[in-house]
């Protein structure tokens, strides 16, 4: 047999092998995705949720982190935009508008917004594609529970404020980007379950 009969034959078992391997790769089979899953990444619903739920997030931690860096040795009232709008570094422990549980403030609402959370993102898993407004509003509020519950999870002192609105001694209580998002996506998200109703009851008028 000729040297460049052997190389033939290498080329031809080299060519067959090849192909058993892709039959091979065509036989292995890929699970489907999981039902749970998909329902979170499907385009429609997500291109809505995860882009708000992420500003939110990203946002509230870096604000909170820049106010933190610059006013921590500069205690009291820092104007922005006059007496309207100041930042006022607070760390509170317990929840939106001054909620204190005392001494079980960090683990309870810690454990509440956990709950929460889960809450919302089953809500989100089971709104229809089609349902925009509701995936924004449940992206708002869960962007906002996390930044909080970062900040319990992370520090004994509690949530950091700064957000300090009012007319010359008359104030609001002072908040974070996170609380501006649970309060936006809450009344979004009521729209959104009363657009749901409302529908629900034309259906079944026509029906």
């Amino acid at each position: 047999m000729t040297r460049l009969q052997v190389k033939d034959d290498d080329l031809i078992d080299n060519h067959r092998g090849s192909g058993g391997g892709a039959q091979a790769m065509d036989a292995v089979h890929i699970p489907p995705m999981p039902d749970w899953f998909a329902s979170l990444i499907r385009p429609r619903k997500a291109r809505w949720f995860w882009p708000i739920f992420a500003t939110i997030v990203l946002s509230d931690c870096t604000t909170k982190e820049l106010v933190v860096a610059e006013l921590s040795d500069e205690p009291g009232s820092h104007q922005v935009l006059g007496e309207w709008v100041r930042f006022t570094l607070v760390y509170n422990r317990g929840a939106s508008m001054n909620l204190s549980l005392g001494e079980a403030s960090r683990i309870g609402f810690s454990l509440f917004a956990i709950v929460v959370l889960v809450v919302l993102f089953q809500h989100y898993r089971r709104a229809p594609q089609e349902a925009r407004l509701k995936a924004a509003a449940l992206a708002l509020v869960a962007g906002g529970a996390l930044g909080n519950l970062l900040d319990r999870l992370r520090s004994p002192r509690g949530v950091v404020d700064f957000i300090d609105v009012g007319i010359g001694d008359i104030r609001s209580y002072i908040f974070n980007v996170a609380d501006i998002g649970v309060a936006i996506g809450a009344v979004l998200l009521a729209i959104a379950l009363w657009r749901e109703d409302r529908d629900q009851g034309r259906m079944e008028t026509a029906s």
